[in-house]
């Protein structure tokens, strides 16, 4: 219980210092390397939140369905920050969104299909 408050504490601090980030700085005075900063903040919220989500939905201590929830939680997460990026620059159209949702789609086949924790040989 103790680690589960810990982990909401994370959540809110992040998403509370992403808010506080977006709504006090000016983009136009912003050099452009901070431009991008938000995204990626965005981006590590909500790979944390769907993570956090999962554990405590599918309360599991095996590793390798651990790895596996960070792929999934990866994958979901870049569907709305690849969206944003791409809006950002004026480039989203329906195509894009198909074409975005189409690899996010192979991207689970391959975590479903194989294990993240096997050796190479």
């Amino acid at each position: 219980m103790k680690k589960r408050n810990s982990e909401l504490l994370g959540l809110a601090g992040m998403w509370s210092g992403l808010f506080i980030f977006m709504s006090s700085t000016d983009p136009t005075k912003l050099p452009a390397i901070l431009l991008i900063a938000p995204i990626l903040w965005m981006f590590l919220c909500i790979v944390y939140t769907i993570f956090v989500l999962q554990r405590v939905l599918y309360n599991s201590q095996n590793e390798a369905i651990n790895k596996k929830r960070i792929g999934s939680a990866v994958l979901i997460a870049s569907v709305p920050t690849v969206l944003l990026l791409l809006q950002s620059i004026g480039q989203l159209t329906a195509k894009d969104l198909a074409l975005v949702l189409i690899l996010v789609g192979i991207g689970f086949a391959y975590l479903k299909r194989f294990r993240l924790a096997q050796k190479i040989e």
